[in-house]
């Protein structure tokens, strides 16, 4: 799986300096990003990435349309994928476990000293960031440990 996996740096407030994806499926993945920031500063990361996406997306429409149309529909056909966003956060979502519980609240307490209004966010807080930057929740993964994979797709 590795040889499928880029790491790239960018501002992620600043659309212009993240990587462009390549044709196909792709996603972007955020680890442990958007609990360091508040609501405002979280929905800006989220909209660059969507603007990213969406100025990728024109550039390939501007390119197809420049083709014979029967190259064009074939190659949409190949191109054409999903773009998502994967974020890897220790959410606020429900588990039985209390070790979770306790394990959670601390981590919204050192969110909270370190980082002013950044936060933990449960689900509903997750679709209205989303909702707010051109995304939709497409659905919550819950792993072994406390890291949550959050799956977007544009909106």
């Amino acid at each position: 799986m590795l040889h499928r996996v880029q790491f790239e740096a960018g501002d992620f407030f600043k659309a212009s300096s993240l990587p462009t994806p390549p044709p196909g499926n792709t996603a972007y993945v955020l680890r442990n990003v958007l609990h360091d920031w508040p609501d405002a500063e979280a929905v800006m990361i989220l909209k660059a990435v969507r603007q990213c996406i969406r100025q990728h997306q024109e550039q390939q429409h501007e390119q197809q349309q420049q083709q014979h149309r029967q190259q064009e529909e074939q190659q949409q056909q190949q191109r054409q994928g999903q773009v998502s966003l994967v974020i890897l956060e220790v959410g606020a979502f429900e588990r039985p476990n209390a070790s979770f519980v306790r394990a959670r609240r601390m981590g919204d307490i050192h969110m909270l000293v370190h980082f002013g209004g950044a936060k933990e966010r449960n689900e509903a807080e997750f679709r209205a960031l989303f909702a707010a930057s051109g995304w939709r929740l497409q659905r919550v993964v819950p792993t072994r440990g406390l890291i949550f994979a959050i799956e977007a797709v544009p909106g």
